[in-house]
């Protein structure tokens, strides 16, 4: 603990709030704080601080001041009023003070009654506008200002006020990413063609970039594509992002993925400032989580804001090796739709809230969306849901509920909604309690069954199940998303299996092995067309934390429609030992159908000096010589079994490498290998078996153990295995290596199939 003035304190604590204010004579008092504390303890160790000054002084400007600003900061805005009022009692023309009220006033007027909301807005506009007639460019008044005439529904004046504030103080970020938004809301609510001849007539870039959003929604691509075309080959002060990101938006319209994407990554690489990063966070900020968000705000470079853009595409893309992100191209399929369904720009007041009593919790990146419904937050989110259901009865609010299919990655996500009274406000319920709403979703779960028949002393009980499934819901939905595939894309798997064994100088070796199925086993849609070859784009991506992509490979292979053999495909290299994303995929072009995997893997680390094992690989033969560098290993060609499925008649190889083996005094090493096949799930020998009158049946297991030697600490080992004699079915393979001089013993194991 340490004893500091309140001169000195304040010091600390007011670096919060972006300033320090001379200090009073009036504090003489010293107060105790601890050494290190979090920013909440910080707050409220400043609010203490505060009222401890005011008990001294209740008109400390110094106290009511930093007060009043963490109340703005929580959005209190009674004790902002509070606080700041006072200050004008002793000083009329505090500009700060003014500044503060007319936020407050502004913001209490929402969610009152009309005539009480003309008092409160009334009053913003008379601080507002003395701070103006004394000092326009006094922090962002004119914004400030703006946001109020929305409010109103002036959207004309808005945007005057919002360019002015970008010619006065061309510094301040937030003014000049959200004059874009001033232009929305008067696209939005101002008649056609009124609004199109009235932003021709201005000439401010934004505002023709708005009358390109004008043809845009009203799908005059052309007309909107030749303005925006305009834009880019100006040189204005307005940054480019809105005009690219608007082209994205053409595009995913147009079905032209590639454009969609290339258009985004242009508009992201050419960041050169805070304004243009915020820009392009508008079009993501609806799928950030709150980890995403605290990591944003603390980038200070423009290049620590691209590689952050980077990286957040890159962690949801399900195609890493492909031509173009495709998660980035579906966003901007999605927000072309919610768009055109979920918009919502009014107030979202607490007396219009279906969740009455407040079961529902948000993450605080929910406060970010100021342009979509509920549902548009999960649409952006998840996509469509799989099911939904609406009740449209009599005396029934206007209700819908999703249903989301629970998939690998995923669980089962259900939502209620219910349209509140003005406009297009789709909000979240926790409950539906009526009849006729349970009745049309009883086979979503049993909830709506036991909620629908309980009686009244169930009720309750049952109410607060199904409430805390809404927030389970909720909750998983706000912070993940999931990318979701055209309606009618069929997917199939194919077989792939990932070794690692040790490399040099404290790298690792990865072997990634897959198969390229027969064309008549990847789909009907395939076997049943006439075309004789067949086109598969084959991709492969590494990625780490660190750097993003480690390894791309992107190739087209073309495959006979009669072809019927598997074809193997091997990736080698050698990595230091970290976990990487794995993605593999296989697209038949032309075709509405695909495979792929995207998974984690932790690639092992073989630098030590114990006795170590790689991994098992799995082949279909293995043979001495180096003709087939493909497949090549310690001086033996390999070809993997990616499948690890193996006809009996022939025999199963093995590979696998052992290393930190103790040598002698002569550097021989010796050591034993024990082979361990066992059947899973054997079959039973039944009872003609048991008395011997069907003869002695196939084995289940097979056991070897040999002993070897070498020259070296480390030795390859390769085995073909005979089981022609044993039972058809899953099997694992379990090898124990002892080293016979030093007592040491590990193991390793794989599961394979045997047909």
């Amino acid at each position: 603990m340490s004893k500091l003035s309140y001169h000195i304190v304040w010091i600390v604590i007011f670096s919060l709030f972006g300033g320090l204010p001379l200090l009073s004579q009036e504090i003489k008092t010293e107060i105790t704080i601890p050494d290190t504390l979090t920013e909440e303890e910080r707050i409220q160790e400043s609010i203490k601080l505060y009222r401890a000054i005011l008990d001294h002084n209740p008109y400390s400007s110094f106290a009511l001041s930093g007060l009043g600003k963490i109340r703005y900061q929580q959005e209190d805005w009674g004790a902002v009023k509070e606080n700041f009022s006072k200050i004008l009692k002793v000083d009329e023309n505090n500009l700060e003070s003014l500044y503060y009220l007319g936020v407050a006033y502004r913001e209490t007027g929402k969610f009152k009654a009309l005539l009480l909301r003309k008092l409160d807005w009334d009053k913003s506009k008379k601080y507002f506008e003395k701070v103006i007639e004394q000092d326009s460019s006094f922090e962002d008044v004119l914004y400030q200002y703006a946001k109020l005439k929305r409010y109103r529904g002036k959207y004309r004046d808005a945007i005057l006020f919002g360019q002015h504030q970008i010619s006065y103080r061309p510094d301040l970020v937030e003014p000049q990413v959200k004059i874009f938004r001033l232009y929305r809301y008067f696209i939005d609510h101002e008649d056609y063609p009124e609004s199109a001849n009235w932003l021709q007539a201005q000439n401010w870039p934004q505002a023709q970039f708005a009358l390109g959003e004008v043809w845009r929604k009203k799908s005059e691509f052309d007309k909107a594509d030749s303005i925006f075309q305009l834009l880019l080959n100006q040189q204005t002060e307005m940054p480019i992002q809105p005009v690219l990101l608007a082209l994205c938006r053409i595009y995913a319209e147009q079905n032209l993925p590639q454009k969609v994407d290339s258009c985004f990554w242009v508009a992201v690489n050419l960041i050169n400032n805070k304004v243009e990063a915020d820009l392009v966070m508008e079009d993501l900020k609806y799928l950030l989580t709150e980890e995403e968000y605290d990591f944003y705000r603390q980038t200070a470079s423009d290049s620590e804001r691209i590689d952050f853009f980077e990286r957040f595409w890159l962690r949801r893309n399900p195609l890493p090796a492909a031509p173009w992100n495709v998660r980035v191209v579906e966003h901007y399929t999605r927000i072309n739709f919610a768009d055109k369904n979920y918009d919502y720009d009014g107030f979202r007041g607490w007396f219009a809230d279906p969740d009455e009593l407040s079961y529902l919790e948000y993450p605080i990146t929910r406060t970010l969306n100021d342009v979509y419904n509920d549902k548009g937050i999960i649409y952006l989110r998840h996509g469509s849901p799989n099911e939904t259901a609406r009740t449209a009865v009599f005396e029934v609010p206007i209700n819908e509920s999703w249903l989301y299919f629970a998939t690998p990655q995923n669980p089962q996500l259900t939502f209620h909604f219910i349209l509140g009274k003005s406009g297009n406000d789709w909000r979240f319920s926790p409950i539906i309690d009526n009849p006729a709403i349970l009745q049309d979703r009883l086979t979503w779960g049993t909830i709506y069954y036991s909620l629908l028949s309980a009686d009244p002393l169930e009720r309750l009980q049952y109410e607060e199940e199904m409430a805390i499934l809404s927030q389970k819901s909720v909750t998983e939905a706000l912070t993940t998303d999931r990318h979701s595939w055209p309606e009618g894309i069929e997917s199939f798997n194919f077989p792939i299996s990932i070794e690692t064994f040790r490399g040099d100088s404290g790298l690792s070796r990865i072997d990634i092995s897959y198969i390229i199925p027969a064309v008549a086993d990847i789909s009907e849609k395939i076997a049943l067309s006439n075309d004789s070859v067949i086109n598969i784009e084959q991709g492969l991506a590494l990625l780490n934390n660190q750097k993003g992509y480690v390894k791309k490979e992107l190739s087209v292979r073309q495959i006979q429609q009669t072809d019927t053999l598997e074809r193997i495909q091997t990736f080698t290299d050698f990595l230091p030992p970290d976990t990487y994303t794995v993605a593999i995929h296989l697209d038949p072009l032309d075709f509405n159908i695909l495979g792929g995997y995207k998974f984690s893997f932790a690639l092992t680390d073989y630098s030590g000096d114990e006795l170590s094992l790689s991994d098992i690989q799995l082949a279909n033969r293995i043979e001495p010589g180096s003709y087939d560098s493909t497949f090549i290993k310690e001086g033996v060609s390999i070809w993997p079994n990616p499948a690890h499925e193996f006809n009996r008649i022939s025999p199963v190889f093995i590979y696998f490498e052992i290393y930190n083996l103790y040598q002698n005094e002569q550097g021989l090493s010796q050591f034993s290998v024990e082979y361990n096949l066992t059947h899973k799930n054997p079959k039973g020998r039944g009872i003609g078996n048991l008395f011997g009158l069907l003869g002695g049946g196939e084995k289940t297991s097979i056991s070897i153990k040999n002993e070897r030697q070498s020259q070296a600490e480390y030795s390859s080992e390769y085995l073909a295995l005979d089981v022609s004699q044993l039972q058809a079915g899953d099997y694992l393979l379990e090898i124990t290596v002892t080293d016979e001089l030093s007592k040491s013993t590990i193991d390793n194991q794989v599961e394979l199939t045997l047909d």
